[in-house]
């Protein structure tokens, strides 16, 4: 299921599930992500991540399912506007992505707290597309994609 279909279906949750695993691919076990962090599953980090370490399907659902429910909780706390379904699944990914902390000292959250029209704090989203100092496609993407749901 798809981001779009998510939300049409009225699941923020569901619709950022569906667009982070979809951005994070499926990988069953332990492997190191473009800047070494042991990563598993749909982009998981965490103490479970042992060298060697493989995941069912239904483990990497429940990592992915409790990952994005602190994410979101992240999302909350650091973005205090209303928001759109579409602008939270874009937020959620994008702290997923880089770290809820990060979205809390980034300039996107300062600009969207401050009553920044959408358009301007929505652009924020296309300068977070480099990772170990490197520009990396996927995150171009991935970023073009976080700003076009949050642009609605």
């Amino acid at each position: 299921m798809n981001a779009r279909i998510a939300l049409a279906a009225g699941s923020v949750l569901a619709a950022a599930a569906a667009f982070v695993a979809s951005h994070e691919g499926y990988i069953p076990y332990v492997y190191p992500d473009p800047i070494a962090v042991p990563t598993s599953c749909f982009g998981h980090v965490g103490p479970e991540n042992t060298p060697g370490r493989r995941f069912t399907r239904g483990e990497c659902e429940t990592l992915l399912e409790a990952d994005l429910h602190i994410t979101r909780d992240a999302v909350r706390r650091c973005v205090r506007i209303p928001l759109t379904d579409g602008q939270e699944v874009a937020l959620t990914s994008f702290a997923f992505n880089v770290g809820g902390s990060a979205l809390c000292r980034s300039t996107l959250a300062r600009k969207a707290n401050a009553g920044s029209p959408d358009f301007e704090w929505c652009a924020e989203f296309s300068r977070w597309i480099y990772a170990g100092g490197k520009r990396l496609p996927g995150l171009v993407k991935r970023r073009r994609e976080e700003r076009a749901l949050c642009e609605g």
